[in-house]
């Protein structure tokens, strides 16, 4: 398999669309339920009265960060984690998927992580 290296700037990536969870194709969700977990995360993070905010404003992530989403959303993950990181971050966005990267996109997403933890890690003495 042959993948693309990302680099601290924006990554694009093309994918054909074979599974989703939006109302947008008829094709069933890889996983039954696993947005449930997804759910429980934005209930939170839009309940507490900004405290998830603070707390990253106070305490910037020091740490290379790694965001993935689709490409079309405007790169709104890297814009919030630049804002709260002290250290580099990467973006990789994924052509051809929704919101729920995970569900929709598992294998491209587990070659992000790869391809950022081996760079990350490969940068150690």
């Amino acid at each position: 398999m042959t993948r693309a290296t990302p680099t601290p700037s924006t990554a694009r990536r093309s994918r054909p669309r074979t599974c989703t969870t939006s109302s947008r194709t008829s094709a069933p969700a890889p996983r039954p339920h696993a947005w449930r977990g997804t759910e429980g995360l934005y209930q939170g993070v839009f309940s507490d009265r900004g405290a998830t905010r603070a707390l990253a404003e106070s305490h910037p992530t020091a740490v290379p960060v790694l965001t993935v989403e689709a490409a079309g959303h405007g790169g709104i993950a890297e814009k919030t984690f630049r804002q709260v990181a002290s250290g580099e971050v990467t973006a990789v966005h994924l052509e051809g998927v929704g919101h729920l990267i995970a569900q929709e996109a598992p294998e491209e997403l587990a070659d992000a992580v790869l391809e950022f933890t081996g760079r990350v890690d490969g940068g150690r003495a």
